[in-house]
């Protein structure tokens, strides 16, 4: 499977991403996890995946991602977290994304604030989709750490 592109794993049972369960997976580019059982995305799961472009994580439980659980993710173009139970994004989480990351989608979650440094180093960030949160508030420099290649921000259906 050496040559496999895309592999849709939704609408299953998964409850877990054991680390090195994907380490074969070499050419993978579009990889599909959405209408599962996540709960929680750990250090290692998508590693060797090094030619992922797009990651989807949609209608999960998601609650927790470990802070380098995207460590190996340098070509990552698209990130779908939506409709997911995260409540809060750890300041550092994106951090191995800055390189290419261009679309990311944390809609209906109940992310209630963002951090300053959330989004520090995104510089090829094009669009941001927070809508359906319970954002109260935005702290200061949040959004204006963002390269001047953003185009769209929703921050529609929150409490700001």
């Amino acid at each position: 499977m050496k040559s496999l592109k895309r592999l849709k794993l939704d609408h299953n049972q998964l409850e877990r991403i054991n680390g090195g369960t994907l380490t074969g997976l070499v050419s993978l580019e579009e990889l599909y996890i959405g209408s599962n059982q996540l709960g929680k995305i750990e250090s290692g799961s998508f590693d060797g995946l090094i030619h992922l472009r797009k990651l989807s994580l949609d209608s999960n439980n998601i609650t927790t991602i470990e802070t380098d659980s995207f460590r190996s993710l340098e070509n990552l173009v698209e990130l779908d977290l939506s409709d997911n139970e995260l409540t809060r994004i750890e300041s550092s989480l994106f951090a191995s994304l800055s390189r290419r990351l261009e679309n990311i989608d944390l809609s209906r979650n109940r992310i209630d604030t963002l951090g300053s440094n959330v989004f520090t180093g995104l510089n090829s960030l094009l669009r941001i989709n927070l809508a359906s949160n319970s954002l109260r508030s935005i702290e200061p420099g949040t959004l204006s750490q963002l390269g001047g290649k953003l185009t769209e921000i929703d921050l529609g259906f929150n409490e700001l």
